[in-house]
C-alpha cells in the first residue's frame, strides 16, 4: 500500500493532458537518504493502439513539456514528500490513467541481502621490515660481534627459541 495520499486532478490539468492526447501521467515519489525526489512522466497515444513513454519522439512539444512543468508544480504542492529514512531507497508512484479515469498506486523499497562469501586471513601490510627480539637484544647490549658467533650452536637455537616465546607472550598469544 502507498503512503501518499491520492489527491483529484485538477480539471485544468485534466483537460490539456486530453487535448495533447496524454494517456497516463506518472507520479513518482522516491526517498530514503533524508532527501526526498519527485518525478513526473507522460505516456501519450498514437493513435494506433500504442504509446510513446517519456515524451520521446515527435510526440513531444513546447506544450506537452509545459504541460510536464504544470503537473510537477501541482505535484510539489501538493504533497510535501521529505524522503527520511535509513539509507534503503524507497518510494511510491501513483498512475492517473485518463482512458479509463482511473488511479493506481504502489509503493516500492530496496532491501539489503547479504551474502557470505567466507572468511580470509588478515594479513596487515608493515611500512618497513621489523627487527627481531635477537636483533633489538644485541643493539641494546651494544654488542659488536653477532651473538649467534659467541654461543655454541644448540645454545643460540635454545636462546632464539626463548626471545620467540617472551614475544609471544608480550603480544598475548598462549605459548
Amino acid at each position: 500500500m502507498s503512503d501518499v495520499e491520492v489527491k483529484p486532478l485538477p480539471k485544468d490539468l485534466y483537460d490539456r493532458a486530453k487535448k495533447l492526447n496524454v494517456t497516463k501521467i506518472y507520479l513518482e515519489f522516491s526517498g530514503g537518504s533524508d532527501e526526498g525526489h519527485m518525478h513526473v512522466r507522460l505516456e501519450q497515444s498514437l493513435n494506433t493502439g500504442r504509446s510513446v513513454r517519456d515524451n520521446v519522439g515527435i510526440w513531444y512539444s513546447p506544450k506537452v513539456e509545459k504541460l510536464e512543468q504544470d503537473v510537477m508544480d501541482w505535484m510539489e504542492t501538493t504533497w510535501h514528500y521529505g524522503g527520511g529514512g535509513d539509507g534503503r531507497d524507497y518510494g511510491d508512484d501513483l498512475t492517473y490513467d485518463l482512458v479509463e479515469n482511473t488511479v493506481s498506486t504502489s509503493s516500492w523499497h530496496y532491501e539489503r541481502q547479504d551474502t557470505d562469501l567466507g572468511e580470509e586471513i588478515l594479513l596487515i601490510e608493515r611500512e618497513e621490515e621489523m627487527p627481531t627480539a635477537l636483533d633489538l637484544l644485541e643493539e641494546i647490549l651494544g654488542m659488536t660481534e653477532p651473538l649467534k658467533d659467541q654461543l655454541a650452536s644448540a645454545d643460540y637455537e635454545r636462546f632464539r627459541e626463548i626471545c620467540a616465546k617472551t614475544a609471544d607472550l608480550r603480544e598475548g598469544t598462549e605459548v
